[in-house]
Formats: structure tokens, C-alpha cells, sequence
């Protein structure tokens, strides 16, 4: 099975020890990732092999407590603000057909 799909199927039964150096390996190395109160949206496709390896290889560690003096660990803090990414909206002016339609779900 390719790797990419093995992580898409069982990386939410990884412990939380796991967890933790998955976040910050993700924090640490900038991978564009969604962040919601459920948890950690990745996009698996589009990430490089380096990671994907990566995270294979954490979730397949034979032991239930991964080896802490061989991956730095940093703990977030709780008083850390997340990443907040900036939105840009284009004005836009509707056409006579997309004001009709839309004046019809108003009422």
C-alpha cells in the first residue's frame, strides 16, 4: 500500500505523544496545514516524500513512547496565538440575472 494512502487511514490512531511531535514537526518545518478545535487538516497529496517518510515512520515505531532524545520536541504553549491567515475579498458586481436570484433567498 503507498505510503500516502497507509497515513490517510491510520494516522488518527496514533497515541498523543505521537501527536505532539507530529504538530510541532509541522509547525517546525512551515507545512501548510488547517488547524480547527478537532484537530489537524493535512493534505497528504501535496506534501514531499521527506515528510511522508517522516510520518510513516513516526506512526510505525515499534515502541508505545518514541525515543525523545533522538526528535527535539518543543511543546506549544498555551498562550501561543495560532496562525492566522489574512483573507483578501475582491469587490464584485452582480449581473441583473445573479441580483434576481439572490433576491429571492432573501425573502
Amino acid at each position: 500500500m503507498d505510503k500516502r494512502k497507509f497515513l490517510y487511514y491510520n494516522i488518527h490512531s496514533i497515541d498523543n505523544d505521537k501527536r505532539i511531535i507530529l504538530s510541532n514537526y509541522i509547525d517546525e518545518h512551515n507545512i501548510d496545514h488547517n488547524e480547527n478545535s478537532n484537530g489537524i487538516l493535512l493534505n497528504f497529496s501535496q506534501l514531499d516524500d521527506k515528510h511522508i517518510d517522516f510520518f510513516y515512520n513516526l506512526y510505525n515505531l515499534e515502541n508505545k513512547y518514541p525515543q525523545y532524545d533522538t526528535i527535539e520536541i518543543k511543546i506549544p504553549h498555551k498562550g501561543k496565538n495560532p496562525r492566522k491567515k489574512i483573507l483578501e475579498y475582491k469587490d464584485y458586481e452582480l449581473n441583473s440575472l445573479e441580483k434576481l436570484i439572490l433576491s429571492y433567498s432573501t425573502n
